[in-house]
């Protein structure tokens, strides 16, 4: 039997590995008595909302150990063995396969709700999702140097994946106008409902989620690691109204990192390289390793780029309403003038 870890669905339940169906259904009963929201009125504000985070801890870890299916991919993914079916019995080839049919049951199940979440979305001008995809969303190496690289939206054809369309599921955790979900070492999102992780047995890959959303009628986007805690909506999503602007897509933030391997690789082999004589040796000057053409491109350019994306992005005006840059330094100005005024008409009193 495999060890639990310090912090694991199985320790936030209080259960053991070998947890029977029955045991977890009690585990949870007990803690959902104590810190379901409705039993929050009435405590400090700090309170209430640390016990609402914790249950939607449980739940998450309720939700993943009561379906068999999903504790297995759990147990596989986090221990290398499983409680549930012995070592051997069940082949880990399959896995993927039953997680995709579990997905389609829990997609049915949640039509009706979430048509009743979009239309009330819609009606407020609320949050629309337009596209969310997870997986391994990291660019495949001969796009980290294509020409139109942060001129167009970045493809699903361009992410290495695998990926899954989380569209539905993401649009059906919108409550009253906003998703927000807790991050942690044990928060992966392959355990939220209609999610499935779709590298299951791959503990290498770097899972992300990216949402393309739509508030108050305008687009913004964001990408978040598999642990990370996600916000929707916030004014540092949105997608500049600028003329010519359109959404980046889900650029990976291990993407910088891809492309430094990516150009090592290349300086490597030109150091390699033989040098030219008489004209009949090929310079690999402008080759990677992997046969891919490689420009002269510096990675700190990139993330120069970025800080100065992030900088001017701060000015721009994310909703309709907002006061400009320009309108706060008026009224600033406005301000300092008056405060001036009054002081001197103060001393005059005097």
């Amino acid at each position: 039997m495999a060890p639990v870890a310090a912090e694991s669905h199985y320790t936030v339940l209080d259960v053991p590995f070998g947890a029977s169906e029955k045991d977890i259904k009690a585990a949870y009963v007990a803690l959902a008595l104590d810190l379901h929201p409705d039993r929050q009125h009435g405590r400090p504000a700090n309170e209430g909302e640390s016990k609402r985070l914790d249950f939607q801890e449980v739940e998450v870890a309720y939700r993943c150990l009561s379906n068999v299916t999903r504790r297995l991919a759990y147990d596989f993914r986090s221990f290398g063995s499983s409680s549930v079916v012995p070592d051997g019995k069940e082949p880990q080839a399959h896995l993927e396969e039953i997680l995709k049919k579990q997905q389609k049951i829990d997609l049915a199940n949640i039509q009706n709700s979430l048509a009743r979440i979009i239309e009330r979305e819609k009606a407020k001008g609320g949050l629309i999702i337009k596209k969310a995809i997870y997986g391994n969303l990291r660019l495949r190496d001969e796009k980290l140097l294509a020409e139109d690289l942060g001129k167009t939206t970045i493809e699903e054809s361009y992410l290495q994946g695998p990926l899954i369309d989380v569209t539905q599921p993401v649009q059906s955790l919108v409550e009253k106008h906003r998703i927000q979900l807790k991050g942690g070492p044990q928060s992966s999102k392959a355990e939220l409902p209609c999610f499935y992780n779709p590298a299951p047995l791959d503990t290498l890959s770097e899972l992300e989620l990216y949402v393309l959303y739509e508030f108050k009628e305008q687009l913004h986007e964001v990408i978040v690691g598999d642990r990370e805690m996600i916000s929707c909506p916030l004014r540092a999503h949105a997608v500049s109204r600028l003329p010519g602007k359109v959404p980046r897509g889900p650029y990976s933030s291990g993407n910088v990192t891809a492309l430094m391997e990516l150009q090592d690789r290349a300086r490597r082999v030109d150091g390699a390289s033989p040098v030219q004589t008489g004209g009949n040796t090929p310079s690999l000057s402008s080759t990677s390793a992997m046969g891919v053409a490689v420009k002269a491109k510096d990675p700190s350019k990139a993330l120069e780029r970025a800080v100065v994306g992030y900088r001017l992005a701060t000015f721009k005006v994310p909703y309709p309403g907002d006061a400009t840059p320009c309108e706060l330094a008026t009224i600033a100005l406005c301000t300092l003038t008056l405060a001036l005024g009054w002081a001197q008409w103060c001393g005059r009193i005097r």
